[in-house]
């Protein structure tokens, strides 16, 4: 399998931040901060819908992951990176 990872990439008329092509399939990686959400965490504010809904609309995976879930750690962060990939089958378990 072969999969390339650039920190940004532009397309559709605005620069997306870690893409991976994995065949021909574009992804792209969202890091979501506690301003994406409502007050008390639970909902998904409106603008990062629209943002990943114009993704989607323009053939990009859209993988969102919270701030606040995301390992400190640079060995952490590469295991927790390659388990969501796995997840949405980006990646072969």
């Amino acid at each position: 399998m072969g999969c390339s990872v650039k920190s940004n990439c532009f397309d559709s008329g605005r620069f997306i931040p870690c893409v991976l092509a994995n065949n021909g399939e574009k992804i792209t990686i969202e890091v979501d901060w506690h301003t994406n959400f409502s007050a008390d965490g639970t909902r998904v504010l409106g603008p990062t819908k629209f943002r990943n809904r114009t993704l989607k609309a323009y053939g990009w995976r859209v993988i969102c992951l919270k701030h606040s879930d995301i390992p400190s750690d640079e060995r952490g962060l590469m295991e927790f990176l390659k388990s969501q990939l796995e997840v949405v089958g980006a990646i072969p378990r």
